[in-house]
């Protein structure tokens, strides 16, 4: 049964799958708070082999739709995203279970990836977060309903508002926001403020104003030009 098990698979096409995780053990990722977890996986490479041969390109993007971050991901590949690539790359696509908890769509892999109904239903009367970088590739607006362009540039983030996005920029050292941007309430609030209540970075379904935050983990700082 669905509810017995951690992590779920909800979809497959050719190019990608994706799970949902956090059913039964919460996330101890300490930003976060207890949200449950997408990730978008290759169904035939996991993501510690497809990392550097190229075979993550149909869920981070690839030399036709690079990640700007794709060198300085803070998320190890080797850790979270093959722990739920070994558990359910096999499985088949089951009804995504129901669950009161608030859900962030593409803690690996970028959710453009993922059909916007099945963005609509993962969100549907819940708290969420979601942050693409493919809004740079012509992608279908109607993601910024949905996610935040995150961008590494004030330029960057002039270019992804003219498409209608609301904005996540990476901050470098000693950079501050600019106008119409505000700090994520995370290091304003000293880590009281968890991404699970805030709602800011839930794309254009929150009236707010653009974030920015610093780079974290472990490539913390170090923000492409």
């Amino acid at each position: 049964m669905a509810d017995k098990r951690n992590s779920v698979k909800i979809f497959q096409n050719k190019a990608v799958f994706s799970a949902v995780t956090g059913f039964t053990r919460p996330s101890a990722n300490i930003k976060t708070g207890d949200m449950l977890q997408v990730t978008i996986l290759s169904p035939s490479i996991s993501p510690k082999d497809a990392k550097h041969s190229g075979g993550d390109s149909e869920y981070c993007g690839g030399e036709n739709n690079p990640c700007p971050m794709h060198e300085v991901c803070y998320v190890l590949e080797f850790q979270m995203p093959e722990q739920v690539w070994r558990a359910v790359h096999a499985d088949k696509p089951e009804l995504i279970p129901t669950s009161p908890k608030a859900i962030r769509l593409g803690a690996y892999g970028d959710p453009a990836f993922l059909p916007l109904p099945l963005l609509a239903e993962l969100t549907k009367g819940k708290n969420f977060t979601g942050y693409t970088n493919q809004w740079r590739y012509g992608i279908d607006t109607a993601y910024s309903q949905y996610c935040m362009a995150s961008v590494t540039s004030l330029a960057d983030r002039s270019k992804a508002k003219t498409l209608g996005y609301r904005t996540y920029r990476a901050l470098r050292k000693n950079e501050a926001p600019a106008k119409g941007e505000v700090m994520c309430p995370y290091y304003t609030s000293g880590g009281a403020v968890q991404c699970v209540d805030c709602r800011l970075c839930s794309g254009l379904s929150s009236g707010a104003k653009d974030i920015v935050a610093p780079i974290s983990g472990n490539k913390k700082g170090k923000v492409p030009q």
